[in-house]
């Protein structure tokens, strides 16, 4: 299972990665009045890969019944968004983009370490 997670996990950052040089070498040529939105891709790329991640530690969790777990985990990261927008998007696009990825990051380790928790439980 891990060598299975490590190249499925290989596989999503190099398409995030390709997806970000895409967006660098095509936006400008084909769509320069949005040219200034680029830097936006970094942040977006980084959650659309924890996106991906959390994608394929969920499937583990499914499998073995543990919805709720999931429920939990994606309500309070939601929550945890919510208050973060309330917050900090009066400040910058930037500061939004960047909330997207914090609440990734937040709900991709928990889900991650409930999967792994409950792989090794079921694999014993």
């Amino acid at each position: 299972i891990k060598a299975q997670q490590s190249s499925m996990s290989k596989v999503y950052m190099l398409l995030s990665l390709l997806i970000v040089a895409f967006a660098v070498v095509v936006v400008p040529v084909f769509f320069p009045p949005y040219s200034l939105s680029i830097k936006y891709f970094i942040p977006l790329a980084i959650y659309g890969f924890g996106v991906c991640q959390y994608l394929l530690y969920c499937n583990y969790l499914f499998y073995y019944g543990q919805n709720k777990t999931i429920m939990y985990i994606t309500f309070s990261s939601s929550l945890i968004h919510l208050v973060l927008s309330l917050f900090l998007t009066k400040y910058s696009l930037m500061c939004t983009a960047f909330i997207y990825v914090i609440t990734q990051i937040y709900i991709v380790a928990f889900i991650r370490f409930k999967s792994n928790e409950i792989i090794r439980l079921k694999l014993k």
